[in-house]
């Protein structure tokens, strides 16, 4: 049930409307940050992924590295493969120091192909796998299958951005009941001036009805409408005194 009083009913309302709408501004930052940083996050295996395919999938098909060229000896052709499979490896590191990791299966199921840091739990998802993101147990990975039928799947940590948002979380819970209350104590502070009018009104129309019909009402906003009914009453007195 409301409260009969008009401050108490004006503040009341007012509170309701600044919770809705920090708590709006505040969920809808929050949704917004959290999927722009998990964006980024599959973006970055996307990078991961684009060098990594040649050295996961075998060689010897038309546009893969290592295959023979026409006119090459099966030794030389697997001196590129070689010197092909290093270079990979190599701009590979950076993402492997970051916490990257792969691994990658033949059509089969048999593994062709892993960095050296893997996630304990890593099993060979299912062959009818579709490709694509998933979230698992505070890792981000995405699956793919190569041209050529084989899976592969690279994958980051993600307890660094998960404690991230969830410091973003806290800060924004603390910032919008900051705002709440110095919203709330602001609009007390108002409607206490809004309603002291009336409340003068109300003291001057008591004392008068107890005998001081000499007491009027201080008109201090006569530019209002209080203030014009202020002026009605104390015309209204001076005629009943």
């Amino acid at each position: 049930m409301l409260p009969r009083s008009i401050r108490w009913r004006i503040q009341l309302w007012h509170g309701a409307l600044l919770v809705a709408v920090v708590a709006t501004l505040t969920v809808g930052f929050y949704t917004y940050e959290a999927r722009t940083r998990r964006q980024v996050v599959d973006t970055r295996l996307q990078e991961f992924l684009t060098p990594l395919l040649p050295l996961v999938t075998p060689p010897g098909g038309p546009g893969r590295p290592g295959a023979a060229r026409p006119g090459e000896s099966a030794r030389a052709a697997e001196a590129t493969r070689a010197q092909r499979r290093l270079e990979i490896q190599q701009s590979l590191e950076p993402w492997l120091a970051q916490g990257f990791y792969y691994s990658a299966w033949n059509l089969e199921g048999r593994l062709i192909g892993q960095s050296e840091k893997l996630p304990g739990d890593l099993t060979a998802p299912p062959l009818d796998t579709p490709p694509g993101y998933r979230q698992r147990d505070g890792f981000r990975e995405y699956i793919r299958v190569s041209p050529g039928g084989e899976m592969v799947l690279v994958g980051v940590a993600t307890t660094a951005l998960e404690a991230g948002l969830r410091r973003l979380a806290w800060w924004l819970a603390g910032a919008g009941f900051l705002v709440v209350a110095v919203g709330l104590a602001g609009g007390a502070w108002l409607a206490a001036r809004a309603i002291r009018p009336i409340e003068q009104i109300s003291a001057a129309a008591e004392t008068i009805a107890a005998g001081k019909l000499s007491e009027r009402i201080n008109v201090g906003e006569t530019e209002s409408e209080l203030g014009a009914l202020a002026g009605t009453l104390n015309r209204t007195f001076d005629r009943l005194e």
